[in-house]
């Protein structure tokens, strides 16, 4: 192989690498993203008050804060709320500032 030939591989290994970094960055979680599975009401009555409401609701990044985080969405969407889904935010302070910050409406909390 000549030195130009090795450069053209290495640019190629280069320009694949990257390109396949970018495709995986970009297959992150989406803020306000929609609900995972489609809700109607069943055991949930609508609730008049809540049609059109939007609401945006967050979790933690561990299991069970997103089941609940997804548990009151479901709920909501249910009653008539228009839920928006910021599940799986990366720990308690960037939960905490997000409702702070209005970006969230709703998020589990408990101690013990």
């Amino acid at each position: 192989m000549t030195k130009t030939s090795i450069t053209r591989t290495r640019g190629w290994k280069l320009a694949v690498a990257t390109l396949g970094l970018t495709l995986v960055a970009s297959c992150g979680l989406e803020s306000g993203g929609a609900l995972p599975l489609a809700v109607g009401p069943g055991s949930i009555e609508p609730v008049p008050e809540l049609e059109g409401v939007k609401m945006t609701v967050g979790s933690k990044d561990f299991t069970e804060q997103i089941v609940l985080g997804y548990i009151i969405e479901f709920a909501m969407s249910a009653a008539g709320a228009d839920v928006r889904d910021l599940t799986n935010i990366q720990g308690s302070n960037s939960t905490r500032d997000a409702q702070l910050n209005g970006q969230i409406d709703l998020a589990y909390e408990y101690t013990g």
